[in-house]
């Protein structure tokens, strides 16, 4: 009766002691999730990481199962995209016949992206980095999203569909 009484008194001293707030919690904090991959097309697909004041630029699969961000973040900046999700790499480069878009301001300070050209032979915008410092890789973007239902200007496709003829090498 007595060890039933002691094991019952030790039971309650460590239950009480355990809910005192951070004992016996071994376990460290989670870090929050921040963007979740997704998989498409047999290829895992990584957001974009933004610093801990804005949302992560989601992965998404575009309608022919490639890998893509979610265009919904880059209609504060202005461009609104008809397939919301935009695959990556994009082909074109940059090209001088392409103006850059048009600066808009952000936290960071102006956000712009260069000019490219399409393979269609339409001016686009290089959305591979913003700032320098978050990769995008969006590639060779059209440029209609951005200028409130304008038209691109035209330009010359490069060989292989690439650059245009004032193409560069990229950012």
């Amino acid at each position: 009766m007595k060890a039933s009484a002691l094991i019952t008194l030790a039971s309650v001293f460590t239950t009480s002691w355990l809910a005192v707030t951070g004992c016996g919690d071994d376990e460290k904090p989670k870090e929050e999730s921040r963007g979740d991959t997704v998989e498409c097309g047999g290829l895992v697909c990584e957001p974009v990481i933004l610093t801990d004041a804005y949302p992560p630029i989601e992965a998404c699969c575009t309608s022919n199962d490639q890998c893509g961000l979610d265009g919904s973040q880059f209609e504060d900046y202005g461009a609104v995209f008809a397939e919301q999700c935009q695959p990556r790499n994009q082909p074109g480069d940059v090209d001088d016949e392409c103006p850059a878009s048009t600066p808009v301001e952000t936290d960071f300070g102006p956000l712009f992206f260069p000019g490219c050209c399409t393979p269609a032979g339409r001016c686009g915008y290089y959305v591979e980095r913003a700032f320098m410092i978050f990769e995008l890789g969006l590639g060779c973007v059209d440029a209609a999203p951005f200028l409130d239902a304008g038209t691109p200007a035209s330009c010359t496709p490069g060989p292989d569909g690439g650059g245009g003829a004032g193409g560069g090498a990229g950012q």
